[in-house]
């Protein structure tokens, strides 16, 4: 038998996140039967994500380290890009065309270079989970939101009896228009921009 600290410190997951693979029926026989479990009952990404590692003294953060040295980068290059357009306008007051299309060429190469440390530095953020799409962004909330909903629904006849005994249908009924009047009602604020 093993305890759920155990397990959580086996799969680098929070202690919470075990717990609910043990009311789920994870077992606590050994990591290699948990592992199994897991394997077969949780999809691919649900679970499989290990918290942060505990940072040794002394030792630095490698995921903070790479996010520091690109935006380090990135504003190397923003640096760069002015002041190759306070060259580029120095160029044009003095008037010379081979002076402007030097600068010019250095700006440009100047903006080429930072869109593309800028955009190594999102394709990073991304793989390391830190930073996601709107469109995903966008299907998690809907996800949410539609879970909400379903559980607003059926909030009136789960509670309708517990809340009126007598007259469980009189309970829903006030449930109901509760939720309808206020809840759905300012979750419709939001739904759709105002016009104005």
């Amino acid at each position: 038998m093993i305890q759920q600290s155990d397990l959580a410190r086996a799969w680098r997951l929070t202690p919470r996140a075990i717990t609910s693979l043990v009311r789920r029926g994870c077992p606590l026989t050994s990591v290699e039967a948990a592992t199994s479990w897991r394997e077969l009952n949780c999809p691919r990404g649900h679970f499989h994500k290990a918290v942060k590692k505990e940072k040794v003294p002394g030792q630095p953060d490698v995921l903070a380290l790479k996010i520091k040295s690109l935006e380090h980068a990135v504003e190397s290059y923003l640096l760069q890009v002015n002041l190759s357009a306070q060259d580029l306008d120095a160029a044009r007051k003095d008037g010379s065309p081979g002076a402007i299309r030097l600068a010019l060429t250095g700006y440009s190469q100047a903006i080429q270079e930072l869109a593309e440390v800028e955009s190594r530095h999102k394709r990073f953020l991304r793989e390391a989970g830190i930073l996601i799409s709107f469109d995903e962004a966008k299907a998690k909330f809907v996800g949410i939101a539609q879970e909400l909903r379903n559980l607003l629904d059926a909030m009136p006849r789960s509670l309708a009896s517990r809340c009126n005994p007598s007259d469980p249908e009189l309970a829903r009924a006030a449930i109901q228009e509760y939720i309808e009047l206020t809840i759905y009602k300012q979750l419709s604020k939001h739904e759709k921009p105002e016009e104005k």
